[in-house]
């Protein structure tokens, strides 16, 4: 099972998802476009549901996330 794309409980947001939500936000792109990782990275650390995951979960779902399906493997 991969707990990346899956949610833990019905109610609950995957890590992918909360990453897709933090790419939404404007004020995590410099001024030419590219993604800020740091801002996209605090972002999912402060997520309210990023508690129902281990620190290891999340570092993981950010290294494993795919910009282009928008999906952490």
């Amino acid at each position: 099972m991969n707990l990346f794309n899956t949610q833990k409980e019905s109610n609950f947001m995957t890590i992918s998802q909360i990453i897709n939500e933090a790419l939404q936000n404007p004020e995590n792109y410099y001024e030419d476009g590219s993604i800020n990782w740091n801002f996209v990275d605090a972002d999912l650390w402060m997520h309210p549901q990023a508690k129902f995951y281990t620190d290891e979960e999340k570092l993981d779902g950010l290294k494993n996330f795919n910009i282009k399906t928008g999906v952490a493997k």
